[in-house]
């Protein structure tokens, strides 16, 4: 899940713009503003890097987030599509990626634009990796994760941040689809259960900020989120 904000507006400025991404184990990599952030791998290939989400980091910024994605969640099966674009913040924005394969890559290397978004329409673990807006004069925004898994779990929950206090759905989705209950873990304990793979946080705060991931009986887990 993206990072939350409290009521004040503060500003942490965790940026998720780690230019290495050469390992295959994962590792620990600084952010521009000189933040740490933990990568790890995904779908078992080298080189695609994720930084591993921390829900609910104290992110706060008091304009919104230039950087928009639908449908808004980090975590995507292999052939599904996705759209970013950079927004409310005037022209000269450009959106940018890391990959595996990619460093600062713009959407015409690898999406396809339509007026402000830039569209994947199936995306694979080659497109995992951090996407972010940049400025001309090199300023960034809200930098985000996505990760691609040809596994049969998911974990959706919001990629972009939440304000303190608002209800948040986690929903644990299978490929093929199936409505089977899912047992849903925080940093790597128990916190309940949901059926049909759905569990809501009826009012989020920085308490429940931790990795969080999904598991069903016989189908397996999902990445970290």
């Amino acid at each position: 899940m993206g990072p939350i904000c409290t009521q004040s507006g503060e500003n942490s400025s965790f940026l998720f713009t780690a230019e290495d991404q050469t390992t295959k184990e994962g590792g620990r990599f600084n952010t521009r503003d000189g933040n740490t952030v933990f990568v790890t791998s995904v779908g078992g290939m080298m080189g695609q890097m994720t930084p591993l989400l921390l829900m609910l980091l104290l992110c706060c910024r008091s304009n919104h987030a230039s950087l928009k994605v639908s449908p808004n969640w980090s975590q995507f099966f292999n052939w599904e599509s996705v759209s970013l674009s950079c927004e409310d913040e005037g022209p000269g924005w450009t959106l940018r990626r890391n990959t595996s394969t990619d460093t600062r890559a713009q959407c015409d290397l690898w999406g396809e634009e339509t007026g402000p978004s830039c569209t994947m329409a199936y995306i694979t673990p080659l497109d995992s990796g951090v996407y972010w807006c940049e400025s001309s004069e090199g300023q960034t925004r809200t930098s985000i994760s996505l990760s691609v898994t040809g596994g049969p779990l998911v974990l959706h929950s919001p990629v972009l941040p939440v304000m303190e206090g608002q209800e948040v759905s986690l929903h644990c989705r299978t490929h093929p689809p199936s409505n089977r209950s899912a047992d849903f873990y925080k940093d790597g304990v128990f916190v309940g259960a949901g059926p049909a793979g759905h569990m809501t946080i009826p009012q989020v705060s920085l308490a429940h900020q931790g990795v969080y991931r999904c598991d069903i009986t016989g189908v397996g887990q999902s990445p970290p989120s």
